[in-house]
Formats: C-alpha cells, sequence, structure tokens
C-alpha cells in the first residue's frame, strides 16, 4: 500500500496535478489560502483592540481600528457606543461593559439608535467574541 505522499509525488512527476483538499468552508473562494488570510486578519484586529483596551477607552473609540481591518464597515459613534453599518441599512451596535466585555446588538432598521442596549437589549461578549461577531457581520 502506498502513502498519499508517495501517490503525490507520483502524479506530480507524470506531469499529473494531486489531488489537494480544501479546509472546511473554504470550498468555492478566489484564493485558495483565503481562510489562512481570514485567520491572521482576525488575530491582527483583536492584537489591535487589545491593545487599545489596555487604557479605559469607550467602544465607540475603536470604531477607527475596526474600519482599518474591515474596510466594508463604516464606523460612526453615538456618545460612547459604536455603531457599525454595512450595506446602508444593517447595524452592529456595541457598547463596553467593562474591562472584556462588550454588549452587541445587530439592527436591520436604517434609524436605528442604541436606546435598545439601555434596557438590556443584546448579548454580552468579550473581546474574542466580540472580534468574531463583528467579522461575522462584515461577512468574513
Amino acid at each position: 500500500m502506498r502513502c498519499i505522499a508517495d501517490m503525490e509525488s507520483h502524479a506530480w512527476r507524470r506531469g499529473v496535478p494531486a489531488l489537494r483538499f480544501a479546509p472546511a468552508g473554504t470550498v468555492g473562494q478566489d484564493h485558495p489560502n483565503e481562510w489562512m488570510k481570514t485567520v491572521d486578519d482576525r488575530q491582527a484586529l483583536r492584537n489591535e483592540l487589545s491593545a487599545l483596551l489596555a487604557r479605559p477607552v469607550a467602544a465607540a473609540d475603536l470604531g477607527d481600528a475596526i474600519a482599518r481591518h474591515l474596510p466594508t464597515l463604516s464606523a460612526f459613534r453615538e456618545n460612547d457606543d459604536l455603531i457599525l453599518v454595512e450595506s446602508g441599512t444593517r447595524r452592529l451596535f456595541v457598547r463596553r461593559l467593562g474591562e472584556n466585555s462588550f454588549r452587541t446588538s445587530e439592527n436591520a432598521a436604517a434609524s436605528a439608535s442604541t436606546n435598545l442596549l439601555d434596557i438590556g437589549g443584546g448579548t454580552e461578549r468579550d473581546l474574542d467574541g466580540l472580534v468574531d461577531e463583528t467579522m461575522a457581520f462584515a461577512g468574513l
């Protein structure tokens, strides 16, 4: 029985490209290593947000960093809250609750306000959860 490495080597010598399997969830992407780029982008965003959060800053102060890493999103400020806008109507509200704690809420209304967060709406997240939700919101 031959091992896969031997089969790939043999196929390559004959000029036949070896079969490669894409990681789960990456089929059909434009670039074969797009999933690695997404992982790197996620880590870079997390690192920059972590550095910013070492100081007592409001969620709104994270907008520039998020917009730099996810240029498809627009970032706006409402008091100390951050509003991320995607496609003109979808909004993700972010409020900082503590050192590593945020409340987020996605809203599809064209003129929504962060008042929803005032009454306890949304979901509580840590920094990793915030990065994951923001990247999912941006479609990555």
